[in-house]
């Protein structure tokens, strides 16, 4: 028997008591009290009225007694009064603040879904007001938050005390209608041990905390959504860096530094005149926006690009190390793109480029003179010397992103840049605010909304390119569901999708354009249009395909093998476009046929 059953068990026992007491003190005192000639109390329903008059105080003086045991009895009520009135008041704040309030707040609610959060702080008050202003008529739910202000909400809000799991179960108790879809649950607090802890919880999955790894940025490929959203089943959102090989149904989860690195290359596309690209920061973030514009910005022989990163911190004499952590997360990466480490001191003149795991190591002056042509591959190049020793470089520079963990120092080295350098570079730092002449990113209102936390949008995409492909198979073929593919093979058709933004502005020729571009019906329909009446060559198209098809095996482990096989991350078709066979080429007409499934 555990402690609370053994509680309940004695508070019961103690209330039986105390009735029992209560029930033979009344008795008594009309008995006693009955015998007196001028006594008022002559039943038991005559002490009681006066017990209850007495304890609360009200004394309305009709009934009294006037024995010497009545009044010692008066005087013990008198005192049990005092207790009383403070029981009765903390048992009506108890109540008011128990989950009968809240059960019975939310069953008058009447909406279409519930969003409970777990905390209220400016990410959860900005999710939610973009939620709000979807077209379903949702409630939303704020826990631990029973003194924050209510009237900054127009829409249906509620503000407990209650912790997650017990509002969560009050939302989901009694359902009988199905085609409601169940809470959503949104973890959003800066601990992620207690976020996961009470993901896991809640979502009841046989999977030990401890057994979980903290794995790098890089290996965000296992963290993608477990499902297409399910509306029988509480989709759980959780914000840690804990990974799973396989996550829980219904568990996704989330990093901010993921989000903001996908919403900058979303919203600041990199553009045809853009050749040299400098990024100055440390950490996750740093990271994050490498694997994306590896991932994203794939343009074929249109735009090749040279990436810079800067990863010395000024305080120190030593590089934080960044590339040394890409390429242990993607040691592969070297057999799609070019990876170059420029180093202060010059190379031998007998061996002007040193190769070290597929690396290749250049002074900082040979490759200023290479900055001035277009290169033939995307290159990353990983700086050993601090931003501020290499001002050919930021003069040369067509972006430069400033992502530091600090914002007063992005807006510092911004300043400095602009102050010291006459650089006509567009600049971006990483922050809430925008300065004149630098536009900021990674913002509440940019990464907090439904699309970037939730990610339905895209799930939607890659269903789409997953069903689009099985429908182009054969009976012989062995059709797999959504549902059925492996964890990678979801990814894959994420990342697939990611890149469909990509592919609209090279169909509508609008890589020019520096911000991105509207996905509407007219726009989707030319692109589509443009693809299959070839006014776009399509064999570029098969390329741009396939080098960002491989760019994403390479990127997690792949390499080429005579036949496939998934646990040693062997593929065929790891090979250069001209190897593939034509209809192995065809095949790559699938991600940008996808275009013409945005037109519903």
């Amino acid at each position: 028997m555990n402690n609370s059953k053994r509680n309940r068990i004695r508070n019961r026992i103690l209330i039986c008591m105390a009735v029992a007491t209560l029930v033979v003190m009344l008795f008594l005192l009309a008995h006693v009290e009955q015998k007196a000639s001028n006594s008022t109390i002559k039943t038991p329903l005559d002490a009681l009225w006066y017990f209850l008059a007495t304890v609360t105080t009200v004394g309305y003086g009709d009934v009294s007694p006037v024995t010497p045991f009545g009044k010692a009895m008066g005087i013990f009520f008198i005192l049990l009064s005092c207790g009383f009135i403070s029981i009765l008041i903390t048992s009506i704040i108890h109540f008011m603040n128990s989950s009968a309030i809240l059960r019975a707040r939310i069953f008058l609610a009447r909406v279409d879904r519930w969003y409970i959060f777990d905390r209220y702080c400016p990410e959860s008050v900005c999710l939610a007001r973009q939620l709000s202003a979807m077209p379903e008529d949702n409630g939303f739910i704020f826990c631990g938050a029973e003194h924050q202000i209510r009237d900054l909400f127009k829409f249906r809000c509620i503000f407990t005390s209650l912790s997650v799991d017990n509002v969560l179960s009050i939302c989901t108790s009694g359902k009988k209608n199905n085609s409601i879809p169940k809470p959503a649950v949104f973890l959003i607090g800066e601990n992620e041990e207690s976020n996961l802890k009470t993901a896991l919880a809640i979502s009841s999955a046989d999977t030990d905390f401890e057994s979980c790894r903290t794995v790098s940025a890089s290996e965000a490929f296992n963290n993608g959504a477990a499902s297409v959203t399910d509306p029988d089943k509480v989709q759980i959102y959780c914000r840690t860096c804990v990974r799973f090989q396989t996550p829980p149904k219904g568990l996704h989860t989330f990093d901010p530094s993921e989000l903001t690195a996908r919403a900058y290359w979303a919203e600041n596309p990199l553009t045809r005149s853009e050749k040299n690209v400098i990024l100055i920061g440390e950490g996750a973030l740093i990271n994050f926006l490498i694997e994306q514009a590896v991932l994203v910005n794939v343009f074929g022989p249109l735009l090749r690009c040279r990436y810079h990163i800067f990863s010395k911190n000024e305080e120190s004499t030593r590089n934080s190390h960044t590339d040394e952590s890409f390429m242990e997360d993607h040691p592969r990466i070297t057999d799609v793109i070019d990876v170059v480490s420029v180093n202060t001191m010059a190379p031998p003149a007998e061996d002007p480029i040193l190769m070290k795991n597929g690396i290749k190591s250049v002074s900082v002056e040979a490759l200023q003179e290479e900055s001035g042509e277009a290169p033939a591959n995307d290159t990353l190049c990983f700086h050993e010397e601090h931003w501020d020793s290499n001002h050919a470089c930021l003069e040369t520079a067509d972006r430069i992103i400033i992502c530091s963990s600090s914002e007063m120092d992005n807006i510092r080295i911004a300043e400095k840049i602009r102050l010291l350098c006459p650089t006509m570079a567009r600049l971006f730092i990483f922050g809430n605010d925008s300065i004149d002449g630098v536009s900021g990113f990674g913002s509440l209102r940019q990464l907090y909304t439904p699309e970037r936390i939730m990610r339905e949008e895209l799930l939607r995409r890659a269903v789409a390119l997953n069903e689009y492909y099985n429908s182009l198979q054969d009976d012989k073929y062995k059709k797999t569901c959504w549902e059925d593919l492996s964890m990678f093979s979801r990814r894959s058709n994420m990342a697939a999708a990611d890149h469909m933004n990509t592919k609209i502005r090279i169909l509508t020729g609008n890589l020019d354009r520096k911000t991105a571009v509207p996905i509407d019906p007219d726009t989707t329909v030319l692109a589509i249009n443009n693809f299959r009446e070839n006014t776009v060559d399509r064999e570029l198209c098969r390329r741009i395909e396939h080098e960002r098809w491989m760019r994403f095996h390479y990127m997690y482990g792949w390499r080429y093998g005579k036949e496939r096989d998934n646990e040693r991350r062997l593929h065929p078709l790891l090979v250069p476009f001209e190897q593939l066979t034509a209809k192995e080429q065809e095949l790559d007409d699938i991600s940008w046929e996808l275009i013409s499934t945005l037109q519903d």
